[in-house]
């Protein structure tokens, strides 16, 4: 019976993904803490590895099947961002003295 899951290193874990994301960039991703991983840590002066169990590694690939979101046009983000309600609190006077129309 094993109780410590098997831990892949990153150059492992890559080739295992089949090479779509590169151990640089997992080790990365594991910096930010963007995907499960093991280790990166000092414990009792001993420094612990980075290493990615099964599951972390199934995580990955299920993340990386869904699709992202398709990126927005430029200008509808800047349609969208002139339709947006104004953040500040604008007076009359503020408005003539910056040309805005009132809200």
């Amino acid at each position: 019976m094993e109780l410590v899951p098997q831990l892949f290193n990153p150059e492992a874990a890559s080739a295992i993904l089949g090479g779509i994301i590169k151990p640089t960039g997992l080790t990365d991703l594991a910096k930010k803490g963007l995907v499960p991983h093991h280790g990166m840590k000092t414990v009792f002066g001993k420094r612990i590895p980075l290493g990615f169990s099964q599951a972390d590694l199934d995580f990955i690939m299920e993340h990386l099947a869904t699709p992202s979101e398709p990126a927005k046009h430029p200008m509808v983000e800047l349609a969208e961002r002139a339709e947006a309600p104004e953040p500040f609190r604008t007076t009359a006077r503020s408005r003539a003295l910056h040309g805005r129309k009132a809200a």
